[in-house]
């Protein structure tokens, strides 16, 4: 056993310290960069006049007969407007938050340092930004998927085998929210299941019934483009669905995107993070504690993505990160 001395520990929780307030200014910078543009944005006539996906949205969060691919969100949509609370507002809240969580997966899986730099990167990265204005489900959709990433993490720490119930109710709430999750559900299942513990597998899956099994009563999410093998197409070509303002010309309206957002040859960030990120895993081999459900939901997430709708900024927002 390693002998503790009081001052050891003293440097232990001052250095876990530093990292919490880390993390929260962190949070606190991605919330302000995502006020500002807000505040730039607000009188852009994009803003004040909802069209295509965002209007179908909000029709269905008014209670309208309206098609939406991920009816989850207009119900999110409604709650904030019950609560007369800006739900561009929200969002930005929820960037600050999923800053915060990719620092304590950084921190479970590798560093408290570079689970920082993984939520400074996510603070300063473009499309979160833009996303926060635009009332379409990746922000949600990712701060949810994070939190997924995290209770896993968690759960598997702890010594409470129905702690995966949570993970399992994030899985199901996520799986309303980017459809191609559920391509991870069998991943994790398999996961538990090699570990050796069929209870762990059971909690998982209840906790993901319980949250799934509500939505058979309500009108179903729409899978009709979920394999849309347009793949090659869409990558090479960049093809974008987004039903909302281009990024990139929103660069010619915010300082903040102006800097953060550009398409030379290559586009910035993601053109530019990918490699990198890529590289990271590569190197990080075994030093990367519990890198294997992180991989896995990579692997996973990555492949129902693309089959989705071939990887457009939008879909991928749940894999950015």
């Amino acid at each position: 056993m390693l002998d503790w001395t009081s001052a050891d520990r003293r440097t232990l929780l001052w250095r876990i310290q530093n990292h919490n307030y880390a993390a929260i200014a962190i949070g606190l910078l991605a919330l302000a960069l995502r006020v500002v543009y807000l505040q730039e944005m607000e009188r852009h006539p994009f803003f004040e006049v909802l069209v295509a996906a965002e209007k179908g949205y909000w029709a269905a969060a008014d209670g309208a007969e309206w098609a939406v691919e991920v009816p989850l969100y207009a119900v999110w949509l409604r709650v904030l407007a019950s609560v007369d609370m800006s739900p561009r507002m929200a969002q930005a809240f929820l960037g600050a938050l999923s800053c915060i969580l990719l620092s304590l997966i950084g921190r479970s899986v590798a560093t408290p340092a570079i689970g920082n730099i993984a939520a400074l990167a996510l603070a300063l990265y473009g499309p979160a930004i833009y996303f926060a204005g635009v009332l379409l489900p990746p922000i949600l959709a990712g701060t949810s998927a994070l939190a997924l990433l995290w209770a896993l993490l968690w759960a598997e720490q702890s010594e409470n085998r129905w702690c995966f119930v949570w993970p399992g109710a994030l899985m199901g709430l996520t799986f309303h929210l980017a459809p191609y999750v559920v391509l991870f559900t069998p991943v994790v299942l398999w996961w538990l299941w090699r570990n050796g513990s069929r209870a762990e597998c059971l909690a998982f899956a209840a906790g993901a019934v319980c949250v799934t099994a509500p939505s058979l009563f309500v009108p179903a999410i729409g899978f009709e483009r979920f394999f849309a093998f347009d793949l090659i197409y869409g990558m090479a070509h960049g093809r974008e669905y987004t039903a909302a303002l281009d990024m990139y010309e929103t660069r010619d309206v915010s300082s903040v995107l102006a800097i953060l957002v550009w398409e030379w040859g290559i586009a910035f960030p993601f053109g530019l993070l990918l490699p990198l990120a890529l590289l990271g895993l590569a190197l990080a081999g075994g030093e990367v504690r519990g890198r294997g459900v992180v991989l896995y939901y990579l692997v996973s997430i990555a492949f129902g993505v693309l089959l989705h709708m071939g990887g457009t900024s939008e879909m991928r927002f749940v894999l950015v990160p």
